[in-house]
């Protein structure tokens, strides 16, 4: 019952926020936009995240998801993820040389670990690499 309320809420907050948007009223493209603009720039005090800000594409995508429903407040509820608990950027060759890398190197800091790794030729050069997911995937190899 504790997940159905959390959905629930999370579905109004993201009613809350595209409710500009779905008047009765054609809105014309500029005003439409400029409410757009408004909402991305706005600090949102945002259900069950550390977020604040609000993209201007998740913003049409619940739109979107809103209208394309019939405009059914469920049409807002969080989705499960079907990844959860899989790494999503890293391929499985380059996670088990990561596990190796990781089991060599046991003692080290995460910083000299990304040192190590990025030196070793695990990531492609010139990719952006993110230490937030990184840091996940290496929490998870124990």
């Amino acid at each position: 019952m504790e997940e159905d309320r959390k959905k629930e809420e999370i579905a109004m907050f993201r009613y809350s926020v595209i409710s500009p948007l779905i008047g009765y009223v054609k809105l014309r493209r500029g005003d439409r936009e400029a409410i757009i603009r408004e909402l991305c720039a706005r600090q949102w005090e945002i259900p069950y995240s550390g977020r604040s800000y609000i993209s201007r594409s998740t913003i049409m995508n619940w739109l979107r998801r809103y209208e394309d429903s019939g405009r059914r407040i469920e049409s807002l509820y969080p989705e499960e993820r079907k990844d959860k608990g899989c790494t999503r950027v890293i391929d499985e060759e380059t996670e088990q040389g990561l596990i190796n890398l990781k089991r060599q190197l046991a003692d080290i800091t995460m910083e000299i670990f990304i040192k190590e790794a990025k030196q070793g030729g695990y990531f492609l050069k010139g990719a952006r690499f993110q230490r937030q997911p990184f840091t996940d995937f290496s929490r998870g190899m124990g």
